[in-house]
């Protein structure tokens, strides 16, 4: 940048000391140059030095090539930072904010400091703050036994921040919490032996006890549920062509439920559907 500001002043200078003539093409070239390049437009700088070139001969030729030099040096720049800038927002919709974030915080400040910046630093910081609050919500309902509301925050958290540092460790807090309410409560032991008294009792005629009814499994398989759930929400993101969020929620229906043969089918359903539309893509292009 201070380069290229000490060659749009040595421009000027040229310019001006020969202003008392007829400007002659190689004048203007460099003239509209250094105009195009106090503007922020690169690419019309690089014409003008373009012409520059082919227009002037000794010191004017000179800095026309380090104006060249210097507009060529933008571009790439422009081109490095609009293509980072796309790459940032596709994670963002894709909701790797992680990613995001850090891919944000390794650009330079005439990259991201405008409005499109602002913007996509504003989107990050709210997706965080969702999946952190989603977070906090998920280990209150757990602590509260509250496990479907548990789940619901988990998904809120999913939604927010697939990247999201804590993910791992509140899905195995679910699922401990699912197989524990699962587990059948361990009947009570009662000691055989008679007890010790020093009066022997008398003897009774014994009662004829009813045997008890079997005890009925639960009506609701909790573990199946939940993965039925998250297939669901994989079904929506399939609809909506998110892929990897389809594939997040049957691997968290995965496992919940190992066997569950719905969650297979889907997850072929995904990378059929997700091929196909790379193929189309592809040929569109």
């Amino acid at each position: 940048m201070v380069l290229g500001i000490v060659l749009v002043a040595g421009s000027g200078l040229y310019i001006q000391n020969n202003s008392g003539r007829e400007p002659d093409p190689c004048e203007q070239a460099l003239n509209k140059a250094a105009s195009f390049m106090t503007g922020g437009d690169a690419a019309s700088a690089r014409n003008q030095t373009m012409m520059a070139m082919a227009a002037c001969n000794g010191e004017a030729q000179t800095k026309a090539r380090h104006m060249l030099a210097v507009a060529d040096k933008a571009i790439a720049a422009r081109a490095a930072c609009e293509r980072s800038v796309r790459q940032i927002g596709s994670m963002i919709v894709d909701r790797r904010l992680t990613s995001a974030r850090n891919a944000i915080d390794q650009l330079g400040s005439t990259c991201v400091d405008g409005a499109v910046g602002s913007d996509l630093r504003g989107q990050i910081n709210v997706g965080l703050a969702s999946a952190a609050s989603a977070d906090a919500e998920a280990r209150n309902f757990l602590a509260m036994g509250d496990l479907k509301s548990a789940r619901e925050a988990l998904d809120k958290v999913v939604a927010s921040n697939r990247e999201f540092s804590g993910l791992t460790a509140l899905r195995q807090e679910l699922q401990t919490a699912l197989r524990t309410q699962e587990r059948p409560p361990q009947p009570t032991v009662v000691s055989s032996s008679p007890s010790v008294s020093q009066s022997v009792p008398p003897v009774t005629k014994p009662h004829h006890v009813a045997p008890l009814p079997p005890v009925s499994p639960p009506a609701v398989n909790v573990q199946s549920e939940m993965a039925q759930g998250f297939l669901r929400d994989a079904e929506a993101a399939l609809r909506q062509m998110k892929f990897d969020t389809a594939k997040t929620y049957v691997e968290s229906a995965l496992r919940v439920d190992p066997k569950n043969s719905q969650a297979n089918v889907l997850s072929r359903r995904i990378r059929e559907r997700e091929l196909q539309y790379l193929n189309e893509e592809t040929s569109i292009k």
